[in-house]
């Protein structure tokens, strides 16, 4: 890292190997994977079989989503490990880590995250497939073992590693799958991309704001798929433009957070395209914009007159809303007697059978549902 106002200034890293995976044309899924193993592929798995005894370690060469985590493996039954531990660390803190260990106490198995364990009801390495997986709030080995935890990344972006600790040499372990990307002698890439984002409040009203988030763009095996990603705010079928006046159409700069001001009502798109290369996706978040503006409503009369079984018409109001158009608005009403009870409720014209002393309330809706209320008397003689 070359400072850039002192080519002279300088933070030098640590060797960084290059792994040659193929990527780009035919790929060697068994090289995704690095450390001190042997491997056989297989079109349902790979077999990593470690070459010393101790502790060995297999690390991912790509990224991961920390949200979007899936991992299934197996022991081989005629070898089978005695611990894994499967070690997740934040892309931008590496002091962030998420240690998930299976592990035998006597004759006693347990499923751990960091500090939180909870005993296993049989063992996990009797050569059966295995997985465990993370849905932003828990993580679950074999769906009925949960421990709930918020991993407290910096992003979802992370970096997995696999570790047999205290293990023979020769000792297999067989991985089926990470993410969504089964782990096989395949030579392309035929597996989408994953995304996880940030997603705006799907309800808004006239005046909010939401903001578009750096979303996180994973995939096991493409390294440059975080570079092929923009983002677009669509309204009315055109991008519009922040609060800061950058127009929001595929926007690939996501050193910041993007503020969009709400100014109309109907749908607003936040449409995330990205690709790996070879497979192109998209996401979209959709955030509706409610009215929840009442309609105005005015009465032209306070009182009415009528006999006992003569038809009441609707009386006359000057009614309007903001969105919907006054033709479309909804009226009804409920008539209650002079002891407060509910005599009758109508949606036009009605009669009453009862002499006395009524009010009408009248009622005015609109197409989202807001409503005004207005009321007269009506004298029934």
């Amino acid at each position: 890292i070359v400072s850039t106002e002192n080519a002279d200034v300088f933070v030098e890293s640590e060797t960084i190997p290059v792994v040659d995976v193929g990527f780009g044309g035919r790929l060697t899924y068994a090289k995704y994977f690095v450390g001190e193993f042997e491997n056989t592929a297989s079109s349902a798995s790979i077999v990593y079989t470690t070459k010393n005894a101790g502790s060995s370690t297999l690390d991912l060469v790509t990224p991961i989503s920390l949200n979007n985590f899936y991992f299934a493996f197996g022991a081989l039954s005629d070898a089978p490990f005695k611990a894994l531990t499967v070690t997740l660390t934040d892309y931008y803190d590496h002091a962030k880590k998420v240690d998930i260990v299976l592990s035998q106490q006597g004759d006693n198995y347990y499923f751990s995250v960091n500090e939180k364990s909870i005993r296993l009801s049989k063992a996990y390495n009797l050569g059966e497939r295995q997985f465990v997986n993370y849905d932003g709030t828990q993580f679950s080995f074999n769906t009925d073992n949960v421990i709930p935890y918020d991993a407290g990344f910096t992003t979802g972006k992370c970096l997995m590693s696999i570790t047999l600790p205290d293990a023979s040499a020769d000792t297999p372990i067989e991985i089926y799958q990470v993410c969504n990307q089964v782990i096989r002698g395949l030579l392309s890439d035929t597996v989408d991309p994953q995304i996880s984002v940030v997603a705006p409040e799907r309800i808004a009203y006239i005046g909010d704001k939401f903001s578009v988030y750096v979303p996180v763009v994973t995939d096991v095996l493409s390294p440059i798929v975080g570079k092929n990603v923009t983002v677009s705010v669509y309204y009315d079928g055109k991008p519009i433009e922040s609060t800061d006046g950058v127009l929001m159409n595929r926007i690939a700069d996501f050193t910041r957070t993007y503020e969009i001001e709400i100014t109309s009502y109907g749908d607003y798109l936040v449409i995330y395209n990205y690709t790996d290369g070879r497979n192109a996706m998209s996401h979209t978040e959709i955030v509706k914009v409610i009215d929840r503006e009442a309609p105005t409503m005015t009465l032209e009369v306070t009182e009415v007159t009528v006999a006992v079984e003569e038809n009441v018409a609707p009386v006359e109001v000057t009614a309007s809303d903001n969105i919907t158009a006054s033709e479309d608005l909804t009226f009804w009403y409920i008539i209650v007697n002079e002891r407060g009870q509910v005599e009758k409720s109508a949606k036009g014209t009605f009669y009453l059978t009862k002499k006395g002393d009524y009010t009408v309330y009248v009622y005015c809706s609109d197409e989202t549902g807001n409503y005004v209320r207005s009321s007269y008397t009506l004298h029934v003689v």
